[in-house]
């Protein structure tokens, strides 16, 4: 993926490629065992995993459902990568305050 394609990509993308793929490797699948329960090609599995594409609410929902998850589940990877942003940010605040 040419890379100014990626660095217009959210934040959060890399943190649910990381949540979506440590489930499928916790279950022991292979990219491929997920593309068939998907009906996802494998190559766009490994898209979403490497972080390379931001996945629809749809494929989300077969990704998460295939993997026996709840979409909210690999939200959570979300709102704690945010939590963390925003903490970050507050510290970086309070030491240009002082």
């Amino acid at each position: 993926m040419p890379q100014w394609r990626k660095a217009n990509l959210p934040q959060w993308v890399p943190v649910l490629a990381y949540a979506l793929r440590e489930r499928r490797l916790a279950l022991t699948f292979t990219q491929r065992d997920l593309a068939e329960r998907t009906g996802i090609k494998r190559g766009n599995i490994a898209r979403l995993e490497r972080g390379d594409a931001a996945p629809t609410m749809y494929t989300l929902f077969r990704v998460c459902a295939a993997l026996g998850m709840k979409p909210s589940e690999a939200m959570t990877y979300i709102d704690h990568f945010v939590e963390a942003m925003m903490y970050d940010a507050e510290q970086t605040e309070l030491i240009l305050d002082e």
